[in-house]
């Protein structure tokens, strides 16, 4: 393992200092790294760190003069990755552990700080465990989960039951099959158990009438099969793909459909409600749009992956009125851009570029957006509006401001899909709304 540790601290301060998206960071630079084993290390410990990393700063700052947040870029990595090895990775030695990170401090020059790093790491190998933090009463829960305070705040205002969330449960990975047949479910599973990966049907309480819904557990296995390259299974939450039977359980199916999706990418959800209208035979066409190249090319490729028909893909701005849409469509979705509060188990790195957003801007923008998209909607067409997080200032108010602000729409449905609880899914927010006149 030797230097791959140095991989760590590169993708961490990409995140947290640069703020960079981690999944970015992470494909960058794990292209230097030839091994699968040193891969798997470094996406463990960088992903851990991040997680727990609230806790690992207190821990830092039990032991160090000097506050973690003064402390050089570098020898705060160094640090991190020294805290999260000592306590939530039994099987690595803990004299490698120090030995290695204080060889890295030398390396980069830091010949300052490697006493000090020594000094940090052998206190904290000698007197600190993970059980002990954890049960340690004076240390506050936002601390001991890693969720910053303003987050947790918000947490538990939604009733978010934070006491009892299990870590685990929130990383789930969901497919949704593309295929309706039973002999052709069975041949994605057949596929499956030929290639010792494993999966078990959804288990949460959400019902589901038309996709088959599997729980999987190694994604780099399941892209590698021909069930994904040939497009027969996405993947999918569970909060997503009920979004998308609501939304084609209240379409009006005795038309042919003119179907808007105003912020797209990656494409998951107009896909399967293309899928869901090829397989029941209704006739419709789909206008699938973004605001940049990448989304773009990122939807290109998702819509050709699966591949789907009848759609029409183009750059736009959800924010600017185009006057040739303007009662155009049957079904206008707007899955908005958000603070992602539902989804940071899954993307950690969220929380901690959540402090530096300006939530009214975001708020901002999603009113602008629902109000731009709801004039393309005809009479006795739906509008649907999502977020993937659960803050109350960015879904039911949203809504509940539209609707005091126009009386061409009403709400049909709504769902507010909590973490952490019976749905085993994504915190996820959706409102689905007719327009009568």
């Amino acid at each position: 393992m030797k230097n791959i540790r140095n991989n760590s601290i590169k993708i961490l301060i990409d995140v947290l200092e640069n703020e960079k998206i981690l999944n970015v960071a992470m494909d960058h630079n794990l292209d230097n790294i030839l091994s699968e084993i040193d891969k798997k290390f470094v996406t463990k410990e960088v992903v851990g760190t991040i997680e727990n990393l609230d806790l690992i700063d207190y821990v830092v700052n039990l032991y160090s003069k000097t506050k973690i947040s003064k402390l050089n870029n570098i020898v705060k990595q160094i640090l991190r990755v020294g805290i999260y090895e000592l306590l939530f990775m039994d099987k690595v030695p803990s004299y490698a552990t120090i030995n290695e990170l204080v060889n890295i401090s030398k390396e980069k020059k830091l010949y300052k700080y490697s006493s000090y790093i020594n000094a940090i790491l052998r206190n904290v190998d000698r007197n600190i465990t993970c059980e002990k933090l954890l049960n340690d009463e004076k240390i506050p829960k936002y601390i001991k989960y890693s969720i910053p305070k303003d987050i947790y705040d918000i947490y538990v205002k939604e009733s978010v039951d934070i006491d009892n969330i299990d870590i685990h449960t929130l990383k789930k990975i969901y497919l949704r099959f593309n295929v309706f047949k039973d002999v052709e479910i069975k041949n994605i599973l057949n596929e499956f158990d030929s290639k010792n990966i494993s999966y078990k049907e959804y288990s949460g309480s959400l019902i589901f009438n038309y996709f088959k819904v599997y729980e999987i557990f190694d994604v780099r296995e399941v892209i590698k099969t021909d069930s994904f390259l040939k497009g027969y299974i996405s993947i999918e939450d569970a909060s997503s793909i009920y979004f998308i039977e609501k939304v084609y359980e209240y379409s009006n199916k005795n038309t042919k459909l003119m179907v808007l999706d105003a912020c797209s990418s990656p494409g998951g959800k107009i896909i399967g409600l293309m899928n869901l209208f090829k397989t029941m035979s209704i006739d419709y066409n789909s206008s699938i749009r973004d605001i940049t190249n990448e989304k773009i090319n990122r939807l290109n490729e998702n819509l050709n992956i699966t591949n789907s028909t009848n759609f029409n893909l183009n750059i736009k701005d959800a924010t600017i009125l185009d006057e040739k849409d303007i009662n155009k469509y049957d079904i206008v979705m707007c899955d908005v851009p958000c603070s992602g509060l539902g989804v940071i188990f899954k993307k950690p790195d969220i929380k901690y570029n959540f402090k530096k957003r300006d939530i009214k801007k975001l708020v901002d923008i999603q009113k602008k957006i629902l109000f731009v998209q709801s004039q393309y909607v005809k009479i006795g067409g739906i509008l649907s509006y999502s977020t993937c997080t659960i803050n109350i200032d960015e879904n039911e108010n949203v809504i509940k401001e539209f609707l005091q602000n126009t009386s061409n729409f009403t709400k049909i449905y709504e769902k507010k899909i909590l973490i952490g609880d019976s749905n085993k899914s994504d915190g996820f927010y959706f409102s689905i709304l007719k327009r009568n006149n």
